[in-house]
């Protein structure tokens, strides 16, 4: 099943800073790149392990 456009793009911005967000006017300006930009679709597998997700080897 695949994702929304935007839930893509949300996806692959959260995976790429992996980190609490302190400069919420830069983050704002990220996405809104983001949402310009039109990338190829990221292959990302996930798997449950336990009470969390983790990215599949």
């Amino acid at each position: 099943m695949a994702i929304s456009e935007t839930a893509d793009k949300l996806l692959r911005s959260l995976a790429r800073v992996r980190e609490p967000i302190d400069d919420h006017a830069a983050w704002d300006e990220e996405l809104g790149r983001l949402a310009k930009a039109d990338p190829e679709p990221l292959p990302l597998t996930m798997v449950r392990d336990g009470l969390t997700w983790a990215q599949a080897a």
